[in-house]
């Protein structure tokens, strides 16, 4: 049942980091730094998204006392849709703003402020591609 738990937790646990990176892009779209953009996004949307994660937990909560053999399946899926949420919640409170402060640049470099203002992500690929070496040597 932990996979089967993991199964239905997968939209769910996306969802926050997916709700923390489109705030987030959001302020920086209206002209605001990374930094006072991450920040400003992350009080925004900290009371919504805590309570978005927490409303799937509660109604799992009541799976966990189940006696028997059916209490013993439904425990473990409560705790793994449990945990996954809450690890989500985490994640995406801390490591989502970290890396999106490394990850997401403004198109067209310092004189983006003219231009339409757009995100994009630059992917690791990017840092292995200008860097062989290195990378070759860390696999």
């Amino acid at each position: 049942m932990t996979l089967g738990g993991l199964a239905a937790a997968v939209g769910l646990v996306i969802d926050d980091a997916i709700v923390v990176v489109e705030n987030i892009v959001l302020h920086r779209d209206s002209g605001q730094n990374r930094a006072d953009a991450i920040r400003s996004a992350l009080r925004e949307i900290l009371t919504p998204l805590i309570g978005s994660t927490i409303t799937p937990i509660v109604v799992f909560l009541p799976l966990i006392s189940i006696t028997g053999v059916t209490g013993t399946f439904f425990r473990a899926l409560a705790m793994t849709v449990g945990t996954a949420l809450l690890t989500s919640l985490a994640l995406a409170l801390t490591w989502t703003p970290t890396l999106s402060h490394y990850l997401l640049k403004r198109k067209g470099g310092a004189h983006a402020e003219t231009a339409t203002p757009t995100v994009t992500f630059r992917p690791p690929a990017s840092w292995d591609a200008s860097r062989r070496f290195m990378s070759a040597r860390c696999a």
